[in-house]
């Protein structure tokens, strides 16, 4: 009642609370019987999970344990080509595409990786065991002394070349998704590590070249992740809309892998001493996502509240984590059976990715 006398009535607002981990299964005992990945779920409880009239349904919180490394199953390839230009016209020589092991990777750590094994790939075919030098922001993968050096360029990029002009072979970086035609047995792929490392393959009118520097090196695996649900947005009247060539149309939110304060990245490089040269021991990069596990919450300010049939319960839930390529999250909550290396006799077991989300919906009456 307000001084007035009037009645003021405020809107009930209740709480559905979801966590990707009630949708495991187990038996009787506690033992889990699903691999199920938290990046698509989907739960039934045969009741309903919100009842009452109510007429707006919003994502307005989530709590997310990051656990997923930024080369990983879907991203840890690079495919490249190796050009004769010995003779004119140029011949191609090979088309090789290189495996990075799954993992969080620095700046620094991939391309110092990147180096070695494109030169152990190409060594067959050059003749030669070093065909490509990779600098960062000017600071190779070597240095005359030991100690830390630490890098601030706001263009963060790296540079590919090869042995120098009078080498008789260049290169070229391809597309993940290149097409298996002559020349390429490679099947087409959904993502590789170019993108993150500022190198996206571009048509310029060249099919080979001697050194490549790229653009900005962000390391994401994924700029952001699309929380995406079917019946939670099915009676939305305007659909939703993205520039991106990979959208969906049921969006609750997008999530952005970004510190909301503005900061400096920051990149170092550590080198040892080798006698006459010293050499790369450990590295650090600021950027998120690339030096290992985290965790964060995201409370939308102004959340997005969908329509809601005021007749209807809410019986089920089903959510998507989808990255910026419209591929579910590499989260797989597998477990893998594996011979002792030193006991062949004894087996070990070894979990993957056991991280979990958890949402937050505000359900309105108006």
């Amino acid at each position: 009642m307000s001084d007035s006398g009037v009645s003021i009535r405020f809107p009930a607002v209740s709480l559905l609370a979801v966590d990707s981990a009630d949708g495991e299964i187990y038996d009787a005992n506690g033992f889990r019987l699903d691999t199920t990945t938290p990046s698509s779920l989907y739960i039934n409880r045969q009741r309903p999970l919100v009842f009452g009239y109510f007429t707006r349904v919003a994502l307005t919180e989530l709590n997310v344990q990051w656990a997923i490394p930024n080369v990983n199953a879907l991203n840890n390839t690079l495919t490249f080509q190796i050009w004769s230009t010995a003779a004119s016209p140029a011949t191609l020589t090979a088309t090789l595409r290189l495996t990075i092991p799954v993992g969080y990777y620095t700046m620094p750590e991939l391309v110092q990786f990147l180096e070695v094994n494109m030169n152990l790939l190409a060594s067959p075919f050059t003749g030669v065991p070093t065909s490509f030098q990779m600098l960062i922001s000017g600071a190779g993968t070597s240095a005359a002394v030991a100690g830390i050096v630490t890098i601030m360029n706001p263009v963060l990029q790296i540079s590919f070349m090869t042995s120098g002009p009078t080498f008789p072979y260049a290169f070229a970086i391809q597309p993940f998704n290149f097409p298996v035609q002559a020349g390429n047995t490679f099947p087409p792929l959904l993502d590789d590590v170019t993108n993150m490392l500022g190198i996206t393959p571009t048509k310029t009118g060249v099919q080979f070249y001697n050194l490549l520097e790229g653009g900005y090196a962000s390391m994401l695996y994924t700029p952001y992740f699309d929380v995406v649900s079917t019946t939670l947005t099915k009676n939305q009247k305007v659909q939703d809309g993205s520039s991106g060539k990979f959208t969906t149309t049921a969006k609750l939110a997008r999530v952005y892998l970004a510190n909301e304060a503005i900061t400096e990245r920051i990149v170092t490089i550590t080198y040892g001493s080798g006698g006459s040269s010293a050499f790369f021991t450990e590295s650090s990069d600021s950027a998120i996502g690339c030096s290992g596990p985290l965790a964060f919450r995201r409370e939308f300010r102004t959340p997005k509240y969908i329509s809601w049939n005021a007749s209807e319960n809410i019986d089920t839930v089903d959510l998507q984590m989808l990255d910026s390529r419209g591929n579910l999250l590499p989260i797989e909550q597998s477990v893998g059976i594996q011979a002792n290396s030193s006991f062949p006799s004894i087996n070990d077991v070894i979990f993957s990715n056991t991280a979990d989300f958890q949402f937050s919906l505000q359900v309105s009456e108006t």
